[in-house]
């Protein structure tokens, strides 16, 4: 029951948060570093993580994909938010995996669209990342600042769990003919 309530909370959330978020996600695009384009950080990241938009984009490319939704929730004065993006998800290799397994969105919590959908997640300590499956259940939660091994090997348990779900999904639907 309790899948339900933060299933149609958070679809709720990205429903509202798009037409809120439509001015910023703008305003990202306008200072996006493009895909493949160099930085002065290239050595730390080779590979950018290619962010989604907003949460609704997300939604639909997890949905198109079957690729779970990767939630990052930071806030601008947070070190630890600042450590996590340089030193974990700056690291090459985790953020090609980001790219290529999950569907990545940034959200500010000091924007008070993006506050709605922190409170549904459970959002208690920043950094919070949340995984959750195409279908919007909660498959894992990493709260504070976590080094790129222990990241990765929470994302390969938020996989296992999708996983697992759509089989115990399957099932039901064959005992139900």
């Amino acid at each position: 029951m309790e899948r339900r309530f933060v299933r149609w909370s958070v679809l709720a959330a990205i429903l509202v948060s798009t037409s809120l978020a439509s001015a910023y996600a703008e305003k990202s695009r306008a200072i996006r570093r493009p895909v493949g384009s160099k930085s002065k950080t290239a050595a730390t990241t080779a590979v950018p993580i290619e962010w989604q938009p907003d949460l609704r984009t997300a939604h639909r490319v997890a949905q198109r994909t079957g690729r779970p939704i990767l939630i990052v929730v930071c806030g601008p004065g947070c070190a630890p938010c600042r450590q996590l993006k340089a030193e974990t998800l700056g690291d090459r290799s985790l953020a090609k995996y980001i790219n290529t397994s999950f569907v990545p969105i940034l959200l500010d919590y000091n924007q008070k669209e993006h506050q709605r959908t922190a409170e549904i997640l459970d959002v208690k300590v920043l950094p919070t990342c949340v995984i959750l499956s195409p279908e919007i259940d909660v498959l894992q939660s990493i709260e504070g600042f976590v080094k790129p091994a222990e990241f990765t090997k929470s994302l390969h348990l938020a996989i296992d769990e999708q996983r697992a779900l759509a089989a115990a999904i399957t099932a039901s639907h064959e005992v139900e003919r």
